[in-house]
C-alpha cells in the first residue's frame, strides 16, 4: 500500500492510521485547511451539513486564518438531490465568506466535490475541493509525478 486518503471531512481515524501505518496517511479535511490557508489566506468552510460544525472548527482552526464555517440553510439532504438549488445555495454561503474578509473558501465534504467544479468560475473568491487537494498532496508526498 503507497499511501491512504481518508476521505471523510473531518478525518475521522487519520491519526490512529497514521500512528499504526508506515504509509503515508492524509485527511481531505486537513489538506483543504492547508491549501486554504497557505501563505497566511484567510479561509472559511462552505458545507450543507450543520451538524459538522464543531469538528470542522476544531480541525480547521489548527490550520491557520480559518473564519469559520458558513452552512447552507434548509435540509441538505434535498439539497443534494438538486444541483440548481446546492449550487445556489453554496455560492450564497461563498459570497458571505467573502463579503466578511475570506480570500479562499473550502467546499466542505466530498460529496459537494462535482458542486466545487461547478461553482469555480462563479465565486468571487478561490475554492478548495477536498479530494483533488488530498490526493495532490499524498502524489507529492511519495514523489509521484
Amino acid at each position: 500500500m503507497a499511501g491512504i486518503i481518508v476521505s471523510a471531512f473531518g478525518d475521522p481515524g487519520r491519526a490512529a492510521l497514521a500512528a499504526r501505518l508506515t504509509c503515508p496517511v492524509v485527511g481531505i479535511g486537513a489538506e483543504a485547511a492547508r491549501a486554504a490557508g497557505q501563505g497566511g489566506r484567510r479561509f472559511a468552510v462552505v458545507t450543507t451539513t450543520p451538524g459538522l460544525r464543531a469538528g470542522i472548527d476544531a480541525l480547521m482552526g489548527e490550520a491557520g486564518d480559518y473564519m469559520g464555517c458558513y452552512i447552507t440553510p434548509g435540509d441538505p439532504r434535498a439539497l443534494m438531490g438538486d444541483a440548481r438549488a446546492l449550487d445556489a445555495a453554496l455560492l450564497a454561503q461563498i459570497r458571505r465568506a467573502a463579503a466578511a474578509g475570506a480570500k479562499a473558501a473550502i467546499i466542505g465534504g466530498g460529496p459537494l466535490g462535482e458542486a466545487a467544479d461547478r461553482l469555480a468560475d462563479r465565486s468571487p473568491i478561490a475554492l478548495v475541493a477536498p479530494i483533488p487537494t488530498a490526493a495532490a498532496a499524498l502524489k507529492a508526498r511519495l514523489n509521484l509525478r
